[in-house]
C-alpha cells in the first residue's frame, strides 16, 4: 500500500495496492493518540487497485487536521502509509 496523493490532504487521499492473488484486505486509519478513527475490509480480487480515504471517521465527521497513520493487512503481510491531513 502507498499513497499517491495529495498528501498531505484536504478532503481526500488516494491509496494504491497491488495483489497477487484474489485477498481480503483490511485497513484501519489511526491518529497519533492511537485512536482507530476508520476501519474498513473488502474482499479484492488480483491486481491494482486505489483506495480513497475521504478523510472522515466511522460516523463521518472530518477527521480534524493533523499526522495519520493508515495500517493495512493482507494474507498475512501488513504495513502502515503516513499521511497529512492539512487545514
Amino acid at each position: 500500500l502507498r499513497a499517491l496523493g495529495p498528501n498531505p490532504f484536504r478532503d481526500a487521499a488516494a491509496l494504491s495496492l497491488a495483489l497477487g492473488h484474489d485477498s481480503v484486505l483490511r485497513w484501519d486509519v489511526f491518529d497519533l493518540a492511537g485512536r482507530r478513527m476508520r476501519s474498513e475490509a473488502r474482499a479484492l480480487s488480483a491486481g491494482e487497485h486505489t483506495l480513497v480515504w475521504d478523510g472522515r471517521d466511522a460516523d463521518g465527521r472530518k477527521v480534524a487536521p493533523g499526522l495519520y497513520l493508515v495500517r493495512w493487512q493482507a494474507d498475512g503481510a501488513s504495513g502502515a502509509v503516513r499521511l497529512v491531513r492539512a487545514d
